[in-house]
């Protein structure tokens, strides 16, 4: 995968969490990988994106870090009776993460368009990859929680 590529993905995470007020993300190393699980107590975000690339942008949410990231993007907390909006709340972050990344790409001459956020609830969903697609991990960690990008670019 071109690391260029990744670096747009990893940039546009930094840069929206930062704009949220998160601080100073720590980023993990680079992880390859072929299938990703989200488990039970985990939130799945999916957003698919073709165009120049094609694939998948997908975030993994630990449960029990839902309440500090979705409080800390609406600046408030989010009451525990309120889990369908620290969903929706996290599922438009990956969003704004994923235009972030898409623009980059644009600076780097490639036209990417995205489909809307797809929620997907552990344990039942896991992501399986073709091996000839080029997928990496990013792992995130904040101090409201943390989180892992998945990027999956189908081979061209």
């Amino acid at each position: 995968m071109n690391i260029d590529i990744v670096g747009a993905f990893r940039q546009a995470v930094v840069s929206v969490l930062e704009s949220y007020g998160f601080g100073q993300p720590r980023l993990a190393d680079v992880l390859v990988c072929r299938e990703v699980c989200v488990r039970e107590d985990a939130l799945g975000v999916s957003i698919e994106f073709d165009g120049d690339l094609a694939g998948v942008l997908a975030f993994v949410f630990p449960r029990a870090d839902l309440p500090g990231i979705a409080g800390q993007v609406v600046r408030g907390e989010i009451g525990p009776d309120q889990i369908e909006d620290r969903q929706d709340i996290v599922a438009e972050l990956a969003n704004i993460v994923a235009g972030h990344a898409m623009g980059q790409l644009y600076g780097q001459g490639l036209g990417v368009d995205i489909t809307p956020p797809l929620l997907l609830p552990g344990p039942e969903v896991a992501w399986h990859f073709a091996d000839e697609a080029d997928t990496v991990v990013i792992p995130v960690q904040t101090d409201r929680g943390k989180l892992e990008l998945v990027l999956s670019i189908s081979p061209s």
